[in-house]
């Protein structure tokens, strides 16, 4: 399996001042028990998420959000969003009945 071969180098990686985090098709639930059942200690994230019914989003933008994102050489990014009536920003995302 590859993560396991991953997790193999994973001292490697790290040794290089580097960080690993795998992406998976999985739901979450099934990517914790995978990364306990092989012993990974690298995080391996979703490719996609389902929200219930009155949770809510935070939509966060690298560019604006120093604190969380790793800072891009060069000059600061200029962001423009529109949040009036005549210039409505928007977010699509899809919508999956069950």
């Amino acid at each position: 399996m590859e993560l396991v071969a991953l997790q193999s180098v994973l001292p490697e990686i790290i040794a290089l001042g580097a960080s690993l985090v795998a992406i998976s098709p999985q739901l979450p639930e099934h990517n914790r028990e995978l990364a306990k059942h092989r012993n990974l200690t690298f995080e391996i994230l979703p490719t996609s998420y389902v929200f219930k019914r009155g949770h809510s989003i935070r939509l966060a933008l690298a560019g604006a959000d120093r604190d969380h994102f790793t800072l891009l050489p060069g000059p600061a990014p200029t962001l423009h969003f529109h949040r009036d009536r005549a210039h409505p920003s928007h977010l699509d995302l899809p919508v999956i009945r069950p």
